[in-house]
């Protein structure tokens, strides 16, 4: 791979093979070329910026790249959140209009399926699958007039002297629409199966201006698509020249083999499998363990067991921020009758507990489920709560009792040991069932390769959620089963042979 001079290099590389290292050589054999490596998530970018070389690298988020082009006036239309509560207000200011709730909910996903895309505008039935999902039974006219509205919202966001507030993403996508020569000789994708048609076409434009492409990732740890991600290695420019990386040093054999065995049962398509080069060890229950979770709210309820139990501090994967813990206590304000005191920005129009509540039920905002779901459990118990777990923070994962994150969170990271949390289980079973039944989803999909995301994780030993665990033990045996009987059966014909 670091040989070709093709003008489009493919490197498909499974987990823990690499991508980064494979992608600092890459650049460090072309010393003359002026490359940009472009990604995903901004922790990615600063960690790259430390590892590539910085005379002739750069390395930014496609936000980033569309942010530093944007007006002092653009940028103070960038809000901290947009939400289905900023869309009420915008189309209320720019109509005279209030949307419901459920209305509000299908311009917000109308939105979520447009900034993934190309399109230069909103279309009632290009951009409403992620509505439908949500309802099947929206009708056509519902559809219809929701679209009106989302494209005014558009125009205006497109419009210099506009009011309305502009997403991330929409100003990525106004940035991209435009076509803009970044001027660079290369382009390194990496993490390329997280991007979405339309960052995929700001990289394939640059191949307009002269420069050669780097796309580089894993099909299989492609868990965005709720983002409008979708499988580039599919639809790679004509041309391309594909190389695969199966060897990890990240782990050993033993952590290979459970990652393996998903591969064989769910991605019967994929014939490379992850050889482990890296070292294997014993669970050691006296080493600091980092929990992967499908949800915040279990993380949440692993914290508070640890807080009530131990006083040793919790490192949570790419911060405690990320979880949205410091708003459980506006949101305890609203549930006591305070609504003064809620004074983060999320809560803005806001008034009630009620409010919060058909809020989240209407628009399945999944920060508001999570914070009245954790209120109503845990009550008047908040306030010390999240005092405790905020004096039990650990920067570095060395320092921690135990460390907490997502599997989405901890995805590009790794640590020594991981134990992934029983609420995988649900939507594993339902994953298998589908895998079983032939009849999968794009989700069942997402769901499995969340779980070889969060298996890979481990540099030493890795402890499935127990259903996983079940299951493996149960396809082992199977495995063992059929090779017995194919080693049977081929004495058995050798035996016939005169």
């Amino acid at each position: 791979m670091i040989d070709d001079e093709s003008t489009v290099v493919v490197a498909v590389a499974l987990a823990g093979s690499g991508k980064t290292t494979a992608s600092i050589a890459f650049t460090l054999a072309r010393p003359h070329e002026k490359a940009l490596y472009v990604c995903f998530a901004k922790a990615n970018a600063d960690e790259a910026a430390g590892r590539f070389p910085r005379h002739h690298v750069e390395c930014r988020t496609g936000h980033a790249l569309a942010y530093a082009r944007l007006d002092a006036r653009t940028r103070a239309r960038v809000p901290k959140f947009w939400n289905a509560r900023t869309i009420t207000e915008d189309v209320l200011g720019l109509t005279g209009n209030k949307l419901s709730w459920n209305d509000v909910s299908i311009v917000q996903r109308m939105f979520k399926d447009f900034f993934a895309d190309t399109a230069p505008e909103i279309d009632a039935q290009v951009h409403s699958v992620s509505a439908r999902a949500a309802d099947p039974r929206v009708s056509e006219a519902k559809l219809q007039i929701c679209a009106e509205k989302a494209n005014a919202l558009w125009q205006d966001m497109c419009n210099s002297a506009g009011r309305c507030r502009i997403p991330h993403d929409g100003y990525l996508k106004r940035f991209i629409l435009a076509r803009p020569n970044l001027g660079f000789d290369r382009l390194i994708f990496e993490e390329a199966q997280d991007g979405n048609p339309l960052m995929a076409a700001l990289v394939r434009q640059q191949l307009e201006y002269g420069a050669k492409l780097l796309i580089i990732g894993d099909p299989h740890q492609s868990i965005y698509k709720f983002r409008g991600a979708y499988n580039i290695f599919q639809d790679l420019p004509a041309g391309a020249s594909v190389h695969k990386l199966t060897n990890t040093w990240r782990f050993g054999p033993a952590t290979a083999e459970k990652v393996n065995l998903l591969l064989a049962a769910f991605k019967p398509d994929e014939p490379a499998r992850v050889v482990g080069c890296g070292q294997d060890r014993s669970w050691d229950d006296s080493a600091t363990t980092t929990y992967l979770a499908r949800t915040n709210a279990k993380l949440f309820e692993m914290a508070v067991a640890h807080v009530e139990s131990k006083e040793t501090p919790i490192y949570w994967v790419g911060g405690i921020a990320k979880y949205r813990v410091h708003m459980l206590l506006d949101a305890y304000a609203l549930w006591e009758g305070r609504t003064n005191d809620a004074k983060d920005e999320f809560f803005r129009g806001i008034y009630s507990w009620d409010e919060l509540r058909k809020y989240a039920e209407s628009t399945n905002d999944p920060d508001a489920r999570i914070l009245h779901a954790l209120v109503e459990q845990y009550q008047h118990r908040i306030p010390d709560l999240v005092e405790r777990i905020n004096a039990q923070v650990s920067e570095t994962i060395d320092r921690a009792g135990i460390g907490l994150g997502t599997g989405h969170s901890a995805k590009g990271l790794e640590f020594p040991q991981v134990q992934l949390c029983d609420d995988f289980d649900k939507s594993f079973e339902r994953a298998l069932t589908a895998y079983q039944s032939g009849e999968v989803t794009p989700e069942d999909e997402q769901e499995i390769n969340l779980l070889y995301v969060a298996l890979s994780r481990a540099k030493y030993c890795v402890q499935p959620n127990p259903g996983l665990q079940s299951w493996m033990q149960e396809e082992r045996f199977r495995q063992q089963e059929a090779a017995a009987q194919h080693l049977h059966s081929h004495f058995m014909t050798m035996a016939d042979r005169p």
